[in-house]
C-alpha cells in the first residue's frame, strides 16, 4: 500500500471515515471492490452523499446542489472506478473541505429553494 495514500487521509483525518476506510482497504486489495464502485457512482452512497443530507437536493437521487460539489463528486466516482487511490484520497479532503465551508455559513438552512 503507499504510504501516500495514507498519510494523506491522516493528516486531513479522514482515515477513520466511511470512504478514508474504503480506500486504505481497497487499496491494500488492489482495487476498489463492485460495491465500491456502485456506492461511489450513486449520489446517496458517494462521498458527497454521506455529507449532511442538506447538501442534496430534495429529489430522489439526492445529487447535490452545490455545483462544486456535484464536480467534487463525480471526480471522485471517476477515481474510484479508475483505482486511483490518491486522487480519491485527494478529493475526499476536497469534498469535505467545500462541505464544511457550505455548512459553515450562518446563512445555510439547505438547498436553495428554487433548487430543491
Amino acid at each position: 500500500m503507499s504510504r501516500r495514500t495514507r498519510i494523506i487521509l491522516i493528516i486531513r483525518n479522514l482515515h477513520e471515515s466511511h470512504w478514508g476506510k474504503r480506500i486504505i482497504e481497497a487499496e491494500a486489495a488492489k482495487t476498489f471492490s463492485v460495491r465500491d464502485r456502485c456506492a461511489a457512482g450513486n449520489w446517496a452512497t458517494c462521498a458527497c452523499g454521506v455529507q449532511d443530507p442538506r447538501l442534496r437536493c430534495l429529489d430522489n437521487e439526492g445529487v447535490p446542489w452545490d455545483s462544486e460539489l456535484l464536480t467534487l463528486g463525480q471526480l471522485f466516482a471517476d477515481w474510484v472506478v479508475s483505482n486511483e487511490f490518491i486522487r480519491a484520497a485527494c478529493c475526499l479532503a476536497e469534498i469535505e473541505l467545500r462541505a464544511a465551508e457550505i455548512l459553515s455559513q450562518p446563512q445555510f438552512k439547505g438547498p436553495p429553494k428554487n433548487e430543491a
